[in-house]
């Protein structure tokens, strides 16, 4: 009988050691599929690239207007010096349109220079952001490389201990296994509690002196009058 309940105690150590295997390889099988700081990483990326595409954008645009100005202020100045236009009044409104054009083309060129300015540091910041990307590229595949030689250990060891389960199971006493599986799910896994100086230690009640006795002599199935564990 004593090895009996010995034998509980050992399966259940058994069962509970599969358990938080389980639990673990369920956490792995998340974390396998999670590339969230990856995508975080991409996403900041691909928004810079978009950034800058738009500023390049925005440059050439700039630049085409400046042009266009430019090529209008030469025509409009190369006809006022060109002294083909005699009247006064048609003189000065040429030289209003020339200033106002190149009033314009100097705010289209400070426009260039600011684009520029972005560009440049959009083009450092996308420098940047692919050097972070390919560290939690670099991270993320370390970290898939650990997980799955984890998950594979786990497996193993959890084929090891489900045949040592199941050889235990069969050399137990049909009662005695019935009665530890039905405590079981009431005490989060633990069915059979050890005792030590008199002591419960499932729910840590003492134990009058008769019950000690009996768990010493080993001779039948003792269950603590507290929280109704196995006792050994």
């Amino acid at each position: 009988m004593a090895n009996q309940i010995k034998q509980l105690y050992e399966l259940q150590q058994i069962e509970l050691d599969i358990e938080q295997k389980q639990g673990r390889l369920r956490q792995i099988q998340v974390q396998l599929g999670d590339r969230e700081a990856v995508a975080q990483a991409e996403a900041r990326l691909e928004q810079e690239r978009q950034n800058l595409a738009q500023l390049n954008q925005e440059q050439r645009a700039a630049e085409w207007q400046a042009e266009d100005v430019t090529t209008k202020a030469k025509t409009v100045e190369d006809k006022l010096y060109s002294g083909q236009v005699k009247n006064p009044k048609e003189l000065l409104g040429m030289q209003k349109d020339l200033e106002s054009l190149k009033a314009k083309q100097r705010q289209l060129e400070d426009k260039v220079l600011d684009i520029m300015s972005q560009a440049e540091g959009s083009t450092s910041h996308l420098a940047s952001l692919e050097g972070e990307l390919a560290k939690a590229m670099h991270l993320w595949q370390e970290s898939q490389s650990r997980l799955k030689a984890e998950q594979g250990e786990l497996e193993l060891a959890l084929a090891g201990l489900e045949e040592r389960r199941s050889r235990l199971r069969s050399q137990i006493n049909s009662a005695h296994l019935s009665l530890y599986d039905r405590l079981r799910p009431d005490k989060s896994g633990q069915a059979v509690a050890r005792v030590e100086q008199g002591m419960c230690l499932g729910c840590r009640i003492s134990l009058p002196m008769s019950i000690v006795q009996r768990v010493r002599l080993g001779d039948e199935i003792v269950q603590c009058p507290s929280c109704n564990r196995i006792l050994v």
